[in-house]
């Protein structure tokens, strides 16, 4: 994943701190989780990446981009958007129950 910002005309790189601070990973062991993304109407299951950290392994953790990409599955259930939650987890849909 390419980070860089900055002006191609110029050749100048003006996010070198953001690069740098996006290119940090958690050190530590890399272990798959499902994540369950929860909205009025869908459930999403996703597959991501957690770290176990070696300063403090009593947890895993989140690194920023799979924070991200959280949260971006929320927005587009919140929206309705089966199509792209399908690239990227499994969907479960909620069902109206009459009584």
């Amino acid at each position: 994943m390419n980070w860089s910002v900055g002006s191609q005309a110029t050749g100048t790189r003006g996010g070198d701190c953001f690069t740098q601070f996006a290119d940090m990973r958690i050190p530590g062991k890399r272990v798959r989780r499902t994540r369950l993304v929860r909205t009025h109407k869908f459930v999403v299951a996703v597959e991501v990446e957690a770290v176990i950290p070696v300063d403090d392994p009593s947890e895993p953790c989140f690194e920023a981009e799979t924070v991200q990409l959280l949260r971006d599955v929320a927005e587009h259930a919140e929206r309705g958007d089966v199509e792209w939650l399908r690239q990227h987890g499994r969907v479960y849909q909620a069902l109206e129950v009459g009584q």
